[in-house]
């Protein structure tokens, strides 16, 4: 509203009826309407804005300004135009669902489930532990040779499956 006062201003303060009745105006703007927008108690359309600078004689710049604070009122902030904004949302709405589902990541296990879980997550650390350690010993050798070298594959392998049949116990 204010801009559209400056606008008119800058235009030598015209009548209602002579911006109403402008041939740049075109008829999109009637008088009645206009003092309503000027006076604040009515929402100005993008159309009837564009007209009402064309009424005032503005330059494009000036126009294009009205337009783009209109809009930025109405449909808010622009959106960013590049390719990362998809990206950022998804982002924002994961970061949401994670919170919103946190509770499914709480799981309430009774005591022998929460003891195999422990058994498996202790297995799993000493699996790491050896495979560094087989890591950091093939570098002090200068990785020479692959690790299989010197090993029986085949053989390991049988004797887990033979300890598992006689055992009963899954390999871990």
């Amino acid at each position: 509203m204010r801009a559209m006062v400056r606008m008119r201003a800058a235009a030598g303060n015209p009548s209602l009826r002579a911006l109403a009745s402008s041939p740049e105006a075109g008829g999109r703007i009637p008088r009645s309407t206009l003092h309503l927008i000027l006076v604040g108690r009515r929402e100005p359309t993008s159309e009837q804005l564009a007209a009402f600078a064309a009424a005032c004689h503005s330059g494009p710049e000036a126009t294009n300004a009205l337009l783009a604070g209109h809009a930025w009122i109405t449909d808010g902030p622009p959106r960013p135009l590049y390719p990362c904004a998809a990206a950022e949302l998804a982002e924002q709405r994961r970061l949401v669902d994670e919170e919103a589902l946190s509770w499914r990541d709480e799981q309430d296990l009774d005591w022998y489930e929460q003891q195999l879980l422990d058994e498996e997550e202790a297995h799993f650390r000493q699996l790491m532990a050896n495979a560094e350690d087989e890591i950091t010993a093939r570098e002090q050798n200068g990785w020479t040779e692959p690790p299989h070298v010197g090993r029986d594959l085949r053989a390991e392998l049988n004797a887990i499956t033979t300890r598992t049949q006689t055992t009963g116990n899954q390999p871990h």
